[in-house]
């Protein structure tokens, strides 16, 4: 008898929960199942980003298959992206004489790290009447090194690393904001 109460009372409160199990459902707003992705526009002056942010955002949606990205013409609704704006800040400034730099020439200035801030927004439209069903504002940051001799000490000015530099932390950037502009779209709806 004591068995079969425990038992009783423990499908009772998992019945009666309002809790789901497991992860909960995500979707679009409005509960659409295919959407259309456009290549993000680009409004800074660094070529090629928009590829970073506009592929990110579709592995995402493909990774979670909580839409199916199609071209436009199919899809009821589009997500539109900008990045609106990418700063490059000298993160970490030393000069000649300051401890630890004793070899570096006096009155010499040295940049040891660059912070990269990025600023995008996000749209997600209906295309049937351009309404504007979601919409957010997004701000990454991320830091990396300067270009760099054999002694760390000692910046070269290597064009080629730095370009590449960049390009890693855009792409670093773009996974990171994508997802969150992903699970942002998709969650309560």
């Amino acid at each position: 008898m004591k068995t079969k109460s425990i038992l009783l009372f423990t499908i009772l409160t998992m019945l009666s929960c309002a809790y789901k199990v497991g992860y909960p459902k995500r979707a679009l707003a409005g509960g659409y199942d295919k959407v259309a992705i456009s290549v993000f526009e680009n409004k800074t002056r660094e070529v090629g980003v928009e590829v970073y942010f506009t592929n990110a955002l579709v592995r995402n949606f493909e990774r979670s298959k909580v839409a199916k990205v199609v071209s436009k013409n199919i899809a009821p609704v589009s997500i539109v992206g900008e990045i609106d704006k990418i700063e490059l800040d000298q993160a970490v400034i030393v000069s000649g004489g300051d401890t630890g730099f004793e070899k570096l020439p006096l009155k010499s200035v040295l940049t040891i790290n660059y912070n990269v801030k990025l600023n995008s927004t996000i749209k997600m439209v209906r295309n049937s009447d351009h309404t504007v069903l979601w919409s957010g504002k997004f701000y990454q940051e991320k830091v990396y090194s300067a270009p760099q001799l054999e002694s760390a000490k000692l910046n070269s000015a290597n064009a080629l690393y730095n370009q590449r530099a960049k390009h890693q932390v855009y792409k670093a950037i773009a996974q990171i904001m994508m997802k969150e502009v992903h699970d942002r779209m998709t969650e309560n709806f």
